[in-house]
């Protein structure tokens, strides 16, 4: 499990913690204002997304945009040993939106379903690439990070060449244990 993570929290609650943070203000979602939409800014220098801001309360503020720095989830490459562990891999086949909770857990993240690929896998590797939608994350830019496994030989029988064997409804065969 990872014990260390700079990027827990859902997308929306870091871009509200950042949000009041840069202004020196205690607002809340829903309370005091409400999220429009968020586009991408070109050139890209210091931020590279703006996000709409709709307050609750219009007859004493208007509408502005939020500018902030969106990241690739790639910048978990760079984070150093400790920082991400592992996805176990409990079930296989698999698809990421089932996996999603085992992958938040290991590499210290709070990704929602929305703002990810539901890629699906059949086919044992050392690492499968999590994908996030464009603009569908207040947190992620679209980007791509590969993640690594734990491995499932010897909880599941193989074959000859060193395909995994199947059951009838597609699911791989395990190993009885006692």
């Amino acid at each position: 499990m990872s014990m260390l993570a700079p990027y827990a929290g859902t997308s929306l609650e870091r871009l509200i913690a950042l949000m009041n943070s840069v202004n020196k203000t205690n607002y809340q979602v829903g309370i005091h204002f409400n999220f429009g939409k968020m586009y991408d800014v070109f050139p890209a220098d210091k931020y590279n997304t703006r996000i709409r801001i709709i307050p609750i309360d219009t007859a004493t503020y208007s509408e502005q945009y939020f500018f902030y720095r969106r990241l690739p989830i790639s910048v978990l490459e760079k984070l150093p040993p400790g920082f991400i562990t592992p996805v176990e891999l409990n079930i296989f086949p698999f698809s990421i939106h089932q996996l999603l909770p085992n992958i938040n857990l290991a590499l210290g993240i709070n990704l929602t379903p929305d703002e990810v690929y539901d890629d699906a896998f059949t086919d044992l590797r050392a690492a499968y690439p999590l994908r996030i939608k464009p603009n569908a994350s207040m947190a992620w830019t679209a980007s791509t990070y590969f993640f690594g496994v734990t491995q499932l030989r010897g909880r599941f029988r193989a074959l000859e060449d060193g395909s995994l064997r199947m059951t009838e409804s597609g699911t791989v065969r395990g190993l009885e244990t006692y």
